[in-house]
């Protein structure tokens, strides 16, 4: 895979020395942040998760980081001030369940549990890859101090929330198939548990009411082709693709659809095969139902609650401005997403409640009434200085966050839904201020 890589490996990797140089002092053992909020502080791991079309730790093609692009990367700037950082990767185009799943066995070191009852639904395997060579933290859950802290990024923002959930309430579905069979359940499912273990979720661009994107393309047959399309322009821009790269770097982690690489098949026309596969687009089991409004207020999503033991915060960018009640992108707005902006600011769905109002301004993907809560729209208006200095931030008067809600930091003006992880930042360092006051929130919760 050449693609140039030398030259943007070398550019990024320069970009990067200077970004995490200008990091350098490291963290107190305990925030500024904690003493205000009259905490000891905590040195939980952090757990990065991404979102749609998303990677984890490794750089894309040896090029570009999930968190931080080709300029920064986020993980180095955050372990080089104190932080434990962990970025799995779970299956880019999958569902929440199975992405929440994913993450939970590469955690614990454990092979990928589906579960029993949602195996037999939806027509995959219950079992997926064996993580057990990765196990970020294997003490998660075992005692009333093994915590995490959770931080998503688009779909990453409900798969956050349904790994919160199972890890505090379980699946009782999943308990009485294993029950019935005879067999051991995933702990993940045990419904007995009394705390989440997880002690803050911090949702960054979130889709936690679906992306009206998701369903106007629906409507009009287009996510797929989007997606596809997409796939295909960056192995066309790098012709040396294989598709073992693919499955090295860009895992779909399909296996339990069997959707897998064969033999001598193009990267091209292995793409083809997962994107036509009807089997695995008919299931509902995948992102194009998991990122829609409709998706979300049906039975596949509309039973996950917040844990009532976590402090969740979300925090999304605005690309948009209001028109006569429409919003319209910005001229800032990078042009592949200006088209996208448009169409969800201007977007009208009766059937499911979308007349105006905050489902139009948004960061070029997400509705800022999305990315701001769940579908209970309940919410605490959370204002801190999530971009400024540490001391900026450690100065709030807000009160310790509300756990079990949403506490709405805000929506930041001139930033897209890529940008605020710096994933289509071209200037070192932009967002590494940004990420350590996160690490600093959740490390003084």
């Amino acid at each position: 895979m050449q693609l140039h890589k030398a030259a943007f490996a070398t550019t990024a990797a320069v970009l990067a020395a200077v970004a995490t140089a200008s990091t350098a002092a490291a963290v107190d053992s305990v925030h500024p942040l904690a003493s205000h909020w009259g905490t000891s502080g905590n040195s939980y791991p952090i757990i990065l998760l991404h979102g749609l079309m998303g990677w984890g730790e490794s750089p894309l093609f040896d090029i570009a980081n999930y968190w931080g692009g080709i300029t920064t990367n986020l993980l180095t700037v955050m372990r080089s001030a104190g932080y434990t950082v962990h970025a799995p990767h779970m299956g880019p185009v999958s569902s929440n369940w199975e992405r929440a799943c994913e993450a939970y066995a590469q955690i614990k070191g454990t092979k990928v549990d589906y579960g029993l009852a949602r195996a037999a639904k939806f027509g995959n395997s219950r079992f997926g890859e064996d993580f057990s060579s990765v196990a970020y933290y294997p003490a998660w859950g075992t005692c009333a101090d093994c915590k995490v802290h959770l931080v998503g990024h688009s779909m990453g923002g409900p798969t956050l929330r349904m790994l919160a959930h199972l890890m505090r309430y379980g699946s009782q579905d999943e308990i009485n198939a294993c029950t019935a069979a005879g067999v051991a359940c995933s702990p993940l499912f045990y419904t007995n548990k009394t705390s989440s273990y997880i002690s803050g979720a911090f949702s960054l661009a979130g889709v936690h009411q679906g992306s009206t994107f998701d369903d106007y393309l629906q409507a009009h047959d287009g996510f797929l082709t989007i997606v596809l399309d997409l796939i295909k322009l960056l192995i066309t821009l790098d012709s040396s693709t294989t598709v073992q790269d693919l499955a090295n770097l860009w895992d779909f982690q399909l296996g339990q659809w069997g959707l897998t690489p064969n033999s001598g098949e193009s990267a091209t026309d292995f793409v083809t095969r997962v994107f036509t596969d009807t089997k695995w687009i008919g299931s509902n089991s995948n992102a194009l139902s998991d990122l829609s409004v409709a998706g979300f207020q049906s039975s596949l999503l509309d039973w996950v609650e917040n844990s009532d033991d976590t402090a969740y915060f979300s925090l999304t960018g605005q690309t948009t401005f209001n028109l006569l009640g429409y919003s319209y992108a910005l001229p800032s707005t990078p042009i592949f997403l200006i088209p996208f902006a448009d169409i969800i600011g201007t977007y009208s769905n009766k059937s499911l409640g979308i007349t105006g109002g905050d489902w139009r301004p948004n960061d070029g993907l997400v509705p800022l009434i999305s990315a701001r809560s769940d579908a209970s729209n309940s919410y605490t208006s959370y204002a801190l200085d999530i971009t400024g200095s540490t001391s900026s931030l450690a100065s709030t008067s807000l009160a310790y966050p509300t756990k079990g809600k949403f506490n709405y930091v805000g929506a930041i003006s001139g930033i897209d839904h890529l940008s605020i992880t710096g994933l289509s930042d071209l200037s070192a360092g932009e967002r590494n201020q940004m990420f350590l006051n996160i690490a600093g929130v959740l490390a003084s919760l």
